[in-house]
């Protein structure tokens, strides 16, 4: 007698047939909100604005930039109400009534944004010994705070998606090591890099293990990166001050930190500088604190 061999079925089911079954709506007909954006009463369509899709409990379940015209499309995870919020460097952000959207729904809207500029000039920083344990603390301090928070976190979703190109310039020094003057120099340019030129290490990391690692031939420093500097880590670490200063002619204001505590590791201070006029955020400046010097050095 010949062994009896087991039969293999294959079976084979299409997407839109399991998603029948299951009561889902097809692909093809998702639930869909589209539209433009554009400022209030017939004002100019607004492009490169940072458009999400909020659930009924406000997450943001869905973003992009707005397009040349001002366009935006979100397909909807399911059925329910949805709001669309609107973030622009240097104006305030709005967020709409909600939209009901059925099942397999395709919504057209525009979305009209009333023009509130944030008059960054118009705050009062008073320079004062204080430091703040959160950014959002401080009528002056939390404004100027959501516009470096909008530019850090817009960048970070850019460069999780590949939509941002770099230019990256490197400095290679060589320093006598006793009296720390610069023996020589060189500099390169790369244009176009992608992806971001330098990930940061884990914030938690950085807070407890410290910003450098010094040994006795070598020493290698860690900066924060937009990720670390939006984190709670980061914030639970620093306080954080404000400042007026004026760079070439461009009125500036800056978001101090420096560690809130007395630690034995490498951290840093600095600031996050904005340009007053337009809110966009222009560097950050890093000092690194508790550095052991070279042996010898003075």
């Amino acid at each position: 007698m010949s062994p009896v061999r087991p039969r293999r079925i294959r079976v084979l089911v299409s997407l839109a047939a399991l998603a029948a079954m299951l009561g889902l709506p097809p692909a093809a007909t998702a639930q869909r909100i589209s539209g433009t954006v554009r400022e209030a009463d017939g004002g100019r369509l607004i492009s490169g604005g940072f458009v999400s899709l909020l659930d009924q409990s406000g997450v943001a379940v869905e973003a992009d930039f707005t397009a040349a015209a001002g366009a935006f499309s979100f397909r909807a995870p399911g059925s329910g109400e949805y709001r669309i919020r609107v973030e622009r460097i240097g104006y305030a952000d709005w967020v709409t009534e909600p939209y009901a959207v059925a099942a397999g729904q395709a919504l057209a809207i525009t979305v009209e944004v009333p023009r509130l500029p944030v008059r960054l000039g118009d705050l009062r920083v008073e320079v004062t010994g204080a430091c703040l344990d959160d950014p959002r603390q401080g009528e002056a301090l939390a404004t100027v705070w959501e516009e470096a928070r909008k530019a850090l976190e817009t960048a970070v979703w850019a460069e999780d998606r590949g939509e941002l190109t770099f230019t990256l310039t490197e400095y290679e020094r060589t320093i006598d090591p006793r009296s720390l003057v610069t023996l020589g120099s060189e500099t390169r340019t790369r244009h176009d890099v992608r992806p971001p030129p330098f990930r940061s290490l884990p914030a938690r990391q950085l807070v407890t293990r410290g910003y450098a690692v010094v040994d006795r031939d070598s020493s290698v420093f860690y900066a924060p990166d937009a990720n670390v500097l939006l984190s709670e880590e980061f914030r639970d670490a620093h306080c954080f001050g404000l400042r007026r200063d004026e760079v070439e002619g461009e009125a500036r204001l800056g978001i101090t930190f420096r560690p809130s505590g007395a630690s034995n590791v490498i951290g840093i201070e600095g600031t996050l500088w904005l340009d007053e006029a337009s809110a966009a955020l222009r560097e950050v400046e890093l000092q690194y604190r508790n550095v052991p010097l070279p042996r010898g050095t003075d």
